[in-house]
């Protein structure tokens, strides 16, 4: 909402800025108070509008993050949207990506730099449901570790990560993957057995419980 201190001339004004509450020049009220951002002064505009400046603190003031839903919300409103609305969007490739200036970024890369200060190397969804922002459910790592908690691949025959069947021999191959190389870890009658034989070499190196899920 637009924020008159003083009137100055028959158009213009002294206007509060609703963002950093510092004093502005309003050249034209009537036209202000049409404008999505007419009750902002003219850094204020830039942060919001452009935010050429990626950094926790023009996050911060900028969006609300609830950590308890992973909804990322507009703290004002701006021609990005209206106040308390979702900044979110589906990325198309299933995870929530958020609009700032020109540029579109990943939601849960933002959300990390809001909570901690620190641009992440790659964030992992514990959980495997990419729109799912809880701050509970995100983790910074290495992409080794991201490797090590990945979903089942929908091409899996043998609904098990990590096992296929040879069909030379009959048998059910078990592998792992380990620094970026497969690790043969036996032949198998069974799906079972070979399943079993992952699941040790699951612990063995590392992987996420949730891995193949």
């Amino acid at each position: 909402m637009l924020h008159v201190i003083e009137k100055t001339g028959k158009f213009s004004a002294i206007g509060k800025c609703s963002r950093c509450n510092k004093h502005y020049d309003i050249k034209n009220i009537y036209g202000a108070k049409k404008s999505p951002i007419g009750n902002l002064c003219s850094v204020c505009k830039t942060t919001i509008s452009s935010m050429k400046n990626i950094s926790q603190n023009n996050l911060l003031t900028v969006f609300n993050y609830d950590e308890t839903t992973g909804a990322l919300t507009h703290k004002h409103t701006t021609v990005s949207g209206q106040q308390g609305t979702l900044a979110t969007f589906d990325h198309g490739r299933g995870y929530l990506s958020v609009c700032m200036g020109k540029k579109q970024y990943l939601a849960h890369r933002i959300i990390y730099l809001m909570k901690t200060g620190e641009w992440p190397q790659h964030i992992d969804h514990i959980n495997h449901k990419k729109q799912d922002n809880r701050w509970v459910n995100l983790r910074n790592v290495l992409q080794d570790d991201n490797n090590r908690n990945m979903p089942q691949q929908q091409n899996n025959s043998t609904g098990v990560v990590g096992v296929s069947f040879h069909k030379p021999s009959g048998k059910y191959r078990a592998y792992i993957s380990v620094q970026g190389k497969a690790k043969h870890l036996g032949m198998f009658t069974s799906v079972a057995a070979a399943a079993a034989a992952r699941e040790k070499a699951n612990k063995q190196y590392g992987y996420h419980q949730n891995h193949g899920k």
